[in-house]
């Protein structure tokens, strides 16, 4: 009997590390993609402000390659039409930062409005169970 308990513990210990283990994760990865996919937007139009059409699309090329490999593993923890539209917004200010048009800058803004909504929505926070 004093076995059964003491895999009964252990098995509830596991569980409880494996659901915190679940709710950091995500935060920890979308905070830490946030905070570059900021970094990058905030370089691109600086670029596209100085009307450096040359830069804006390198900023914007390097974010969606970057933003590219990490959306499989963002997907895993999170809601894919989400991390979908935020692809979907990087790849929209690389082409018009490719065409040269300043309105690159107006979708920049809403990749960061995208990568906030997903940090508010999606990651574990106190107001998110409230």
């Amino acid at each position: 009997m004093i076995l059964y308990k003491k895999i009964q513990l252990g098995f509830t210990i596991f569980c409880l590390c494996l659901l915190t283990l679940l709710f950091i994760l995500p935060s920890f990865f979308v905070s830490k993609d946030e905070i570059y996919v900021r970094a990058k937007c905030d370089e691109a139009m600086r670029a596209l402000d100085k009307e450096d059409y040359v830069s804006a699309k390198y900023h914007c090329d390097e974010l969606h390659a970057h933003f590219h490999k990490r959306a499989d593993r963002l997907g895993f923890f999170l809601n894919h039409s989400l991390v979908e539209a935020v692809d979907a917004a990087i790849a929209e200010a690389c082409k018009l930062a490719e065409m040269e048009d300043p309105s690159a800058a107006g979708a920049l803004v809403r990749v960061q409005h995208a990568m906030e909504m997903l940090m508010k929505t999606e990651c574990f926070r106190l107001g998110n169970i409230l």
